[in-house]
C-alpha cells in the first residue's frame, strides 16, 4: 500500500497498537509484540551521502498523548475517581515523522542478480536503477456545501427553535481505547426537559454515578443522589447562558447542548466547510430518516433527521485532531414538543437534605484533541434583549 504524503512531501509513520484511523492506515506500522514496550530500529539500504556524513538527521520520535475520556456527562464532586479508572485503560502510541529526503533509491528494494546469470547482451553495461519519481501530494477533496444538506439542518433547527418546551431521551455512547488497543464503549442516558427561555432539567444515568441537573431561571443545581451531594450557584437568565456558565465554572457539558439553544442552526452551521446529503434510512429511530454529513475544521459529523417530523434521531462525531479517530454517538428518542410542564419540574425535594459542596470545576482529564463543545462557543452567547 503506498504511503500517504503530506503537502511538503514528507510522510508520517504511526507506530502503535491501535489503528490511527482509516485515513492514516497506509502509514501504520504494528509493533512487535503488539502489547507492552517495544524498540524502534531504522534499517536503511544504500543511504545517500547526506545521511552517511551526518548532514541529515532522522526526525525524532514523538509520543502521541493518549486521548482522555470525553466529558459527555455531568462532572462534579467525586466524579474524578471513575474518570481515572476509565483513563487507566488507555494505551499510548507513538508517531514517527520521516522526511522524504531520507528515502533511498529504487535499488534499495531491488533484488541483486544471481552470480551465474548471463547478461542479455554481452557488451551491455549494467543499467543503473531508475530513480523513483517524486510522489505528488495527495489531492485534497473538494469542499462542497450542498444546499440540500444545509436545508435539512436548517429545517431541523427551525423545528426545535419553534418549540416553547420539549422533552426527549439522549443516549450518548463514547469510545475509549482499552489496554489491548480496540476501543471500549461507555454509555450514558439522560432524560431531558426544556422550557424556554429559562428552565432545564437533565436526569442522567449510565456507566458511572447518576447525576441530576436543575435550572429554574435563578439557580442551577447539580445533584449526586448516590453520594447525596448538591452544588448550587446563581445562574444567568437564559438556558444557553447558564449552560455556558456551568461548563466554564464546573465542567458540566451535555452533547445535545446545541439542539436546545435559541438558534441551533447558527451554532451548528458556524464554520461548516463541507456538507452533503447521503440518502434515506428506514432503520434508525424506527422511522424514515434523511442522512447527511457535515464537517468543520474540528469535527466530522453524520446526522439522521426524521423525514416527516424533522427531528434529529442520531449523530456520530469524530474529532479531526484525535489520532485514534474515536467515535462519539448521540441517539435521540421519545421526542415531545410543547408538552405540558409541571410547575415543580425544575427542582427536587431531595436537594434540601443533601450535603452542599462547591459548584466548581473538579480535577478531571482534559478533553480529547481538537474537541470543542459546539454549543458553548462564541455563537452561544445570549442575545441582548
Amino acid at each position: 500500500m503506498p504511503f500517504t504524503y503530506n503537502a511538503d512531501e514528507s510522510f508520517d509513520l504511526y507506530v502503535q497498537v491501535t489503528s490511527p484511523g482509516a485515513y492514516n492506515e497506509s502509514n501504520w506500522l504494528l509493533p512487535t509484540p503488539p502489547s507492552g514496550p517495544f524498540n524502534l530500529t531504522t534499517r536503511i539500504y544504500q543511504p545517500k551521502k547526506e545521511l552517511l556524513d551526518g548532514t541529515y538527521k532522522l526526525p525524532p520520535v514523538t509520543r502521541v498523548p493518549r486521548p482522555p475520556l470525553l466529558q459527555t456527562f455531568c462532572h462534579f464532586a467525586n466524579r474524578s475517581q471513575i474518570l481515572k479508572t476509565l483513563t487507566a485503560l488507555s494505551i499510548a502510541s507513538v508517531v514517527l515523522t520521516v522526511g522524504i529526503f531520507a528515502a533511498t533509491g529504487a535499488a534499495a528494494q531491488a533484488q541483486a542478480p544471481a552470480a551465474d546469470a548471463k547478461p542479455a547482451t554481452p557488451a551491455a553495461k549494467p543499467a543503473k536503477a531508475a530513480k523513483p519519481a517524486a510522489k505528488a501530494p495527495a489531492k485534497a477533496p473538494e469542499m462542497v456545501r450542498e444546499p440540500r444538506a444545509l436545508a435539512l439542518l436548517k429545517g431541523m433547527s427551525e423545528r426545535l427553535a419553534a418549540a416553547k418546551s420539549m422533552s426527549f431521551t439522549s443516549v450518548v455512547t463514547y469510545e475509549h481505547p482499552s489496554l489491548l488497543g480496540p476501543a471500549l464503549a461507555f454509555t450514558t442516558r439522560s432524560e431531558v426537559l426544556v422550557q424556554r427561555p429559562d428552565k432545564l432539567r437533565v436526569l442522567t444515568l449510565g456507566d458511572g454515578p447518576a447525576t441530576e441537573f436543575y435550572y429554574d431561571g435563578k439557580k442551577m443545581m447539580a445533584f449526586a443522589p448516590a453520594e447525596n451531594f448538591v452544588a448550587v450557584a446563581d445562574a444567568p437568565p437564559t438556558i444557553e447562558a447558564t449552560l455556558k456558565t456551568a461548563y466554564n465554572s464546573a465542567a458540566i457539558y451535555y452533547p445535545f447542548t446545541d439542539l436546545i439553544l435559541t438558534d441551533p442552526y447558527a451554532v451548528i452551521a458556524d464554520g461548516v466547510t463541507l456538507a452533503f446529503y447521503i440518502g434515506q434510512s428506514k432503520v434508525v429511530g424506527g422511522t424514515t430518516t434523511e442522512m447527511l454529513a457535515f464537517a468543520t475544521n474540528d469535527v466530522f459529523v453524520q446526522v439522521w433527521i426524521g423525514a416527516e417530523d424533522k427531528l434529529p434521531r442520531k449523530m456520530n462525531a469524530v474529532f479531526r485532531a484525535d489520532p485514534l479517530r474515536l467515535r462519539h454517538q448521540l441517539d435521540l428518542s421519545n421526542w415531545q414538543l410543547d408538552p405540558a410542564v409541571p410547575a415543580d419540574a425544575f427542582s427536587s425535594a431531595k436537594i434540601a437534605s443533601a450535603t452542599p459542596i462547591a459548584f466548581a470545576r473538579p480535577e478531571v482529564p482534559k478533553l480529547p484533541p481538537g474537541f470543542k463543545p459546539i454549543g458553548l462557543g462564541k455563537s452561544a452567547k445570549p442575545k441582548t434583549q
